[in-house]
């Protein structure tokens, strides 16, 4: 159940999300990020945005939100902190890659840590219903599989083999474990900091190496879950994320 009182009282792209989380760190040749940021606190630029999250958030949310069955009024509140929460992730991730140094990173990382503990803070409160709470902290945990879902079903549609709602789950699933397990938050961060791997000078041939490693792990669990027909739409998805041809 959600606090009785008032709702202004009340109290989270897998080899896609995996690359922007572990490349996303670092800026891309030519761009220059203090202008980038600079632009972006612009106030039409931060309501654009926040808009924008906003609407992201409603079509990642939406299950739980089904689930969790507020009212509309706790809806628009729980949507409105998960956007906040997206820009803020936004506003991070910019942070860390103009970060030249690591007292500067460390610097970055401790301002997401206090952030990401507010955050949660906030929605706990909101929620207030620890099993609500925690239904929240296990579907954030899967955010990026989710987003890596919504590219993967008008694929699926559009070759006529649509997933059913059973298959759609059981691959969440089976694509947070690929992640977790070939990717471990210890090297390649936990989605809000970016873990040491990213600041390597390697970093990009470990990344393939590990989205390669993922790829084959989650493809030999999907191969019970999904058709035939299926399974080759996905791993043909997979290595075009990843800019590669199977043929």
């Amino acid at each position: 159940a959600k606090d009785g009182g008032a709702v202004a009282d009340k109290g989270k792209p897998a080899t896609a999300e995996a690359a922007g989380t572990a490349a996303g760190t670092r800026a891309p040749a030519g761009l220059d990020m203090e202008k980038v940021q600079e632009m972006m606190k612009n106030p039409a630029m931060r309501g654009l945005m926040a808009q924008q999250m906003k609407t992201m958030a409603s079509t990642l949310y939406k299950p739980l939100v089904e689930k969790l069955s507020f009212t509309d009024e706790e809806r628009d509140h729980f949507l409105r902190l998960i956007s906040d929460t997206l820009v803020a992730q936004q506003d991070q991730g910019m942070a860390m890659i103009s970060a030249k140094t690591p007292d500067a990173r460390a610097a970055v990382e401790k301002q997401v840590q206090e952030g990401v503990a507010e955050q949660k803070r906030k929605i706990r409160e909101f929620l207030n219903d620890e099993a609500d709470f925690q239904a929240y902290e296990a579907y954030a945990g899967t955010l990026s599989e989710r987003q890596q879902l919504l590219g993967l079903k008008p694929v699926l549609e559009a070759g006529g083999n649509p997933l059913t709602g059973d298959q759609e789950e059981r691959l969440v699933e089976a694509m947070h474990r690929a992640r977790t397990t070939s990717m471990p938050a210890a090297e390649w961060g936990d989605g809000s900091v970016p873990g040491e791997a990213v600041f390597a000078d390697d970093a990009a041939e470990r990344l393939v190496r590990a989205l390669t490693k993922m790829n084959e792990s989650v493809l030999n669990e999907t191969a019970s879950i999904l058709d035939e027909n299926q399974q080759k739409a996905f791993a043909d998805y997979l290595m075009e994320v990843m800019g590669l041809d199977r043929s």
